[in-house]
């Protein structure tokens, strides 16, 4: 069984000019890694990040962002669909993970192959 969280405060990630935002009480179990690759890569490891937006997008079709500068108190809706929200993730683990830039183009495949039966 996998384990799930629930984010006891909004989170909000520094993102190409403004933030992506995961509301307070939403669940997730970051990166969804199956038990035999967890030794590679761990649900709550560097894919963290990227896991959590991920599963937004996946539960919603869309992921909440907020501009820094044009709109500031204004959040938006951002619709996408699976192909979108899989590139949102090794977009996020690149920018915050620069140096495993190859794990995450195996993990980031391994979604576009495997994602939509999660």
């Amino acid at each position: 069984t996998r384990r799930v969280f629930r984010l006891e405060e909004e989170y909000r990630l520094p993102f190409k000019g403004g933030f992506l935002v995961c509301p307070l009480n939403f669940l997730t179990d970051f990166a969804s890694i199956p038990r035999f690759f967890q030794r590679i890569y761990s649900p709550t490891g560097y894919l963290l990040l990227a896991g959590l937006f991920h599963d937004q997008c996946y539960s919603n079709a869309f992921y909440l962002w907020q501009p820094f500068e044009e709109f500031p108190d204004e959040v938006f809706k951002m619709f996408v669909d699976q192909e979108e929200a899989d590139n949102l993730f090794r977009e996020i683990a690149w920018q915050y993970y620069p140096e495993h830039k190859k794990k995450t183009w195996v993990a980031y495949k391994a979604l576009r192959v495997a994602g939509r039966f999660d």
